[in-house]
């Protein structure tokens, strides 16, 4: 488990970096910074743990070759949670429409707000290590602090405005948080369209031709959550060998 500062810049980012120094030193891990991308593609550790990236980003003359870069780390460590860091509002919609599951950052925005959404990503990525291989999920957001059982989750669903909810039997709890921000705390939990991750053991049938999973839980049926085209070839996969 590690966690990466790759700029793709010229201009090293000092106060982002900085940032991230006092953040990780709380919890005794060291940034490993990189400058040339090609470098780590060829270095990146083949392994199952966590690790965190924070990529900069700027779309400009490079931009084709550093997008190219971002889909390898994705494809290679598919596990990893990226971060994009940024230089306007428009990049960020433009970076958001392309990776809907990537958190996207505006350094140039107000200060604290960055700063605050920055140990955000730092303390999703200390959570996820620590839930790794547990059988639980523990849920924060502002206003409360929750263990969710996985055996109970059957799947999660945005109801938009960051607001989700958790369904299972027995089970409906509703939180303030992006969906992207949950999808990377536990290996079990898969992300099949935009507004929804489910739980991989509790699929009981997987549709290529309808895009239709179908959950285990016969009390939800005929409940089934649609695949859109952005992730069915990513998941379908991994969908199929559960139900094998």
């Amino acid at each position: 488990m590690a966690s990466y500062l790759i700029e793709t810049q010229q201009n090293s980012d000092s106060i982002l970096k900085n940032l991230l120094i006092q953040l990780l030193r709380h919890q005794k891990e060291t940034l490993i910074q990189y400058s040339q991308t090609d470098f780590l593609l060829a270095n990146l550790p083949q392994s199952e743990d966590v690790n965190l990236y924070f990529i900069s980003i700027n779309m400009d003359e490079k931009a084709k070759k550093h997008l190219q870069f971002i889909e390898h780390i994705h494809h290679l460590d598919n596990k990893g949670q990226l971060v994009l860091i940024t230089n306007s509002d428009a990049n960020k919609e433009t970076l958001k429409a392309k990776w809907p599951s990537i958190i996207v950052l505006n350094k140039n925005e107000y200060f604290m707000r960055f700063a605050s959404n920055v140990e955000m990503q730092v303390n999703y990525y200390f959570q996820r290590k620590h839930q790794t291989g547990q059988n639980s999920l523990i849920i924060k957001d502002r206003c409360r602090l929750m263990k969710i059982p996985l055996k109970n989750l059957r799947y999660i669903e945005s109801n938009g405005m960051h607001k989700i909810r958790f369904v299972g039997p027995n089970l409906q709890y509703e939180f303030y948080l992006p969906l992207n921000q949950v999808e990377v705390l536990h290996e079990d939990l898969l992300r099949i369209h935009r507004s929804f991750i489910v739980n991989k053991h509790a699929v009981k049938d997987v549709s290529r031709g309808k895009r239709i999973v179908q959950l285990k839980d016969n009390t939800l049926l005929p409940l089934s959550l649609p695949l859109s085209r952005t992730y069915f070839s990513e998941v379908i996969d991994d969908l199929e060998k559960v139900c094998q």
